[in-house]
């Protein structure tokens, strides 16, 4: 309920203003923000650029592991996760099966998502 009805986003938003107001009045010391601050950069950074590449090698391992899973190992795997969830039971086993087959996380996801759907954040007056 106090996810469906916004009342936890609510709560998680006024406590955020609340604390930004504190801070910045003054109130709440956060090192760095509004006290103890320091003039100048006390060290310079390179910063981290990914290898280009990385996105097309994940594609091709990800490829790589569909092509040689066991397609029957896989499927038994699958309906095993499908009628745990359907019966209510523990799908902690089941998705260990189904993972060591070799579904993919983005798999495993998907038949979830088709059993559950997917929430949605309630949108909160006043919130915008």
């Amino acid at each position: 309920k106090a996810l469906d009805s916004g009342w936890l986003q609510a709560e998680v938003a006024r406590a955020g203003s609340e604390s930004y107001e504190k801070i910045e009045r003054g109130e709440r010391k956060v090192v760095g923000v509004n006290c103890y601050e320091i003039e100048e950069t006390p060290y310079e950074f390179e910063p981290v650029r990914p290898d280009p590449r990385t996105w097309d090698l994940a594609m091709a391992s990800l490829e790589k592991v569909r092509c040689n899973r066991d397609s029957a190992r896989l499927e038994r795997a699958r309906n095993d996760l499908s009628r745990a969830l359907e019966r209510g039971e523990n799908t902690m086993p089941a998705t260990i099966e189904a993972v060591k087959a070799g579904m993919t996380v983005g798999e495993v996801g998907a038949l979830y998502r088709d059993f559950f759907g997917c929430w949605n954040v309630p949108s909160i007056p006043g919130l915008g």
